[in-house]
């Protein structure tokens, strides 16, 4: 709720994969994308995490295969491969990361899609903290809790950063609960053209980046998306969307 729009993800990718059935979602933690995916027709997915704790909270379903792994030993193949919420980042070297984006293509299937996420912007390697008030979804309830995004620590010579997430939930006629490093992380940020030219390298035919999930939707559903031209101008800060072809 308060990190991704899973959702929106997967439309976005449906859009950018119209034929792509199976979806394979590493790093996947609960698997909000891969089950996002299923609401797709004909779909099926695949979740790969290595931490058991996480996978065995993922919903059975008959149309999602969970495996708890090494993303980098699942040797399932897929039409989308999606390696979002920056998990690139957990791959601190050129070495680790050109290797799991070989293994990530030999997953794929013909014409199969890649597709990692990663923060950039003049904050990127800055040292700060955010605080976003959140509306619980209507299905969770009612009220709002405050989402804090804290990028602790930065190694501007590394790439290296240190992160957290905090959550404030509010009490009725008592003091917030204060939910202090509810998440943690230690991430090497890449930049756009490290990341694109490590995704060639590994033998993707073609890369494109994005700076939006989606530009409009028309009266079927259908996602109309844009990828970045040569001068084309982004927010800042932003998430940018790697999209690599087999």
């Amino acid at each position: 709720i308060a990190v991704t729009n899973a959702a929106g993800l997967a439309a976005f990718f449906a859009s950018l994969a119209p034929h792509a059935r199976v979806l394979r979602e590493d790093f996947s933690g609960t698997a909000a994308l891969a089950r996002a995916w299923l609401a797709l027709p004909n779909a099926r997915a695949i979740a790969v995490d290595i931490d058991r704790s996480v996978t065995r909270r993922i919903p059975a379903s008959e149309n999602i295969t969970v495996v708890t792994s090494d993303a980098r030993r699942c040797t399932l193949t897929c039409d989308v491969l999606a390696a979002t919420n920056f998990a690139c980042g957990y791959l601190h070297t050129r070495e680790q990361l050109l290797a799991y984006l070989r293994h990530a293509r030999r997953c794929l299937k013909p014409k199969g899609l890649f597709i990692c996420d990663m923060y950039a912007g003049s904050s990127a390697f800055v040292a700060d903290e955010q605080r976003v008030v959140t509306r619980v979804p209507p299905a969770f309830g009612s009220g709002t809790f405050v989402y804090i995004w804290e990028q602790r620590s930065v190694d501007i010579t590394t790439g290296m950063v240190h992160n957290a997430i905090h959550f404030e939930l509010p009490r009725p006629k008592r003091t917030p609960l204060v939910i202090k490093d509810a998440f943690t992380y230690h991430w090497r940020i890449w930049s756009p053209a490290e990341l694109r030219d490590a995704m060639l390298e590994a033998g993707f035919k073609r890369v494109d980046i994005y700076d939006r999930i989606g530009d409009a939707i028309d009266q079927h559903g259908r996602m109309y998306t844009h990828p970045l031209g040569e001068g084309d101008e982004i927010d800042d800060p932003a998430v940018l969307y790697f999209a690599a072809r087999k």
